[in-house]
């Protein structure tokens, strides 16, 4: 748990962490993450760059990152009941900087969730298509209480950008309680 943890492999690496219970001081990842089991417990900053993706499944499967700094542009992926939460970010924004980027988040299946308790705003990007989706699907469960504000920005080139909310199946749930602007 004294572990300050950067991960930087070359290329598009895919991070794994197949199974164990780890716990890290910080984790500052510069590529994306596969959790196929176990947990992995991140007590201080958490941090990821746009254009890479969080992806866990499977019963058991969590992550959990105290102290999210930044997750701008990133995707995440959950399904087969994992479990996400992300504390501390209160902002979010598609940032990969091109056209025709997207930012998802995506749960599916019965006893998956991703939950950022503490996010107040997610803000598109200014760039033609670029898209921000988060669809629950299957049963799957996306909380964000605090979440006040859906901006898709007055700037750039906005053909073809969207902000796509979707709950799908029995049982799904996006849930944004103190959503009061989009």
């Amino acid at each position: 748990a004294d572990d300050d943890v950067t991960l930087d492999a070359t290329g598009n690496a895919v991070v794994v962490h197949p199974e164990g219970e780890t716990t890290v001081a910080s984790l500052n990842l510069r590529d994306s993450i596969n959790l196929t089991g176990g947990s992995l417990t991140v007590i201080g900053d958490f941090s990821m760059p746009a254009g890479r993706y969080i992806s866990a499944s499977g019963d058991g499967t969590t992550l959990v990152a105290d102290s999210v700094s930044s997750i701008n542009g990133v995707s995440v992926y959950l399904s087969a009941s994992a479990k996400v939460t992300l504390n501390g970010i209160e902002s979010v924004t598609n940032s990969t900087g091109g056209n025709n980027t997207d930012m998802v988040w995506q749960v599916t299946d019965n006893g998956s969730q991703l939950s950022l308790p503490d996010l107040l705003k997610v803000t598109n990007g200014t760039n033609y298509s670029d898209d921000v989706r988060i669809t629950a699907t299957s049963g799957g469960r996306i909380d964000l209480p605090a979440l006040l504000e859906l901006n898709d920005p007055n700037s750039g080139d906005g053909r073809l950008r969207s902000i796509q909310v979707k709950s799908e199946h029995e049982g799904s749930v996006v849930s944004m309680p103190s959503l009061n602007r989009v």
